[in-house]
């Protein structure tokens, strides 16, 4: 708020829609901030300090059901880049709650293993498998090298690597996952900064995936 003058900014919220006691948002600290960002003054508030925190808005849902309205049981594969995971957390904490059965792989990339927000939590998430609930998490990094990356030994790469091949399901998700990837068995959802999502995207559409990008959501349907 500059004055009495309100200036609005848009984060996406990663707590469940089942928690009702706080919001919790997944927002990235940058070394060197931009002066006068929001995102910047976040960080040096004081407990107790006042946020303006108006109703939400826009749409980012998972669809339940396919077009033609019958129940969509194909795997979800969601793809995002650095904070894009927000949205996801929320998703993936409601449809553990709710004891879903459909699978969900989780890929993540970001450009240093320290900005990877929830690593450890994912990863026990990801160790959790029973008959209701199948979990992957697939973090990767493009700079492993960097001072921020040191002992990593995971995936290496921007995250679109791991679903590179995929048109002649020879991707390495698939080799993960050890079997192969189509609009019959899964439904991909995006977030993150456009290049990754139209990276992302032109992967999977010689397999017959169809870019459903609409404001608020990215699914894709065959």
């Amino acid at each position: 708020m500059d004055g009495e003058e309100i200036t609005p900014r848009a984060y996406s919220i990663s707590s469940p829609p089942h928690e009702k006691n706080y919001y919790e948002f997944y927002i990235k600290h940058k070394e060197h901030p931009t002066l006068g960002k929001f995102t910047s003054s976040i960080f040096k508030m004081q407990l107790d300090e006042l946020v303006f925190l108006p109703p939400p808005h826009d749409v980012f849902t998972m669809e339940e059901k396919k077009p033609d309205g019958t129940l969509d049981a194909r795997q979800m594969i969601l793809v995002y880049s650095g904070t894009g995971l927000a949205p996801f957390m929320s998703y993936i904490l409601h449809l553990k709650k709710i004891g879903t059965r459909n699978k969900i792989i989780l890929l993540h990339g970001v450009s240093f293993a320290k900005e990877l927000g929830y690593l450890e939590f994912l990863e026990k998430l990801s160790s959790e498998k029973n008959d209701l609930w199948d979990f992957t998490y697939l973090p990767t990094v493009s700079r492993p090298d960097g001072k921020l990356s040191e002992n990593w030994t995971g995936n290496v790469g921007r995250v679109e690597s791991i679903l590179l091949g995929i048109e002649k399901h020879d991707s390495k998700l698939e080799t993960i996952l050890g079997k192969s990837v189509d609009p019959n068995n899964s439904i991909f959802y995006l977030c993150g900064y456009k290049g990754m999502i139209d990276d992302v995207s032109s992967l999977p559409s010689p397999l017959g995936f169809v870019d459903n990008r609409q404001k608020g959501r990215a699914p894709f349907y065959e």
